[in-house]
């Protein structure tokens, strides 16, 4: 048996026909526009990671450097405390950022990473017949007018 077979019989035994199973192809096949703007996206994701880096790192700077807090007495004391300890500053301030980040990654984000595949290539297969209707509906809008 040649892959082909080997992936269409794994289909069939999964309940897939073989236009679904070409459905699937179709959906993993990627185009050089797909490749160029996955390209593109990769680059802007790490450009995007560096600016938050340094974005965290200034205010991080800010927030534990000393300097003159107006506000309630209990605020200067707490901004007397965190100069006088910069470890223990960004240790709570590592806390907070968790307890505010962790809740919405793990009802958001988790649950999408920990679908099966074929999920996510339904998913796939979803979006592109998506982009084709809209795609064909936006022709047919141009036709019309």
């Amino acid at each position: 048996l040649n892959r082909s077979d080997d992936t269409n019989a794994r289909g069939k035994e999964l309940g897939l026909d073989n236009g679904r199973m070409q459905e699937l192809r179709l959906a993993l096949y990627q185009g050089s526009v797909d490749k160029l703007m996955h390209t593109i996206v990769s680059g802007f994701s790490v450009v995007i990671g560096l600016v938050w880096d340094m974005g965290f790192e200034a205010a991080e700077a800010i927030i534990v450097a000393p300097g003159k807090v107006t506000g309630p007495p209990e605020l200067s004391m707490v901004e007397e405390w965190f100069v006088h300890h910069p470890v223990l500053a960004k240790a709570a301030l590592c806390c907070f950022l968790v307890a505010v980040v962790v809740p919405g990654w793990s009802k958001h984000l988790v649950p999408a990473a920990r679908k099966p595949w074929r999920v996510h290539f339904e998913d796939i297969v979803r979006e592109r017949r998506l982009q084709k209707e809209a795609h064909v509906t936006h022709l047919g809008d141009a036709c019309a007018s």
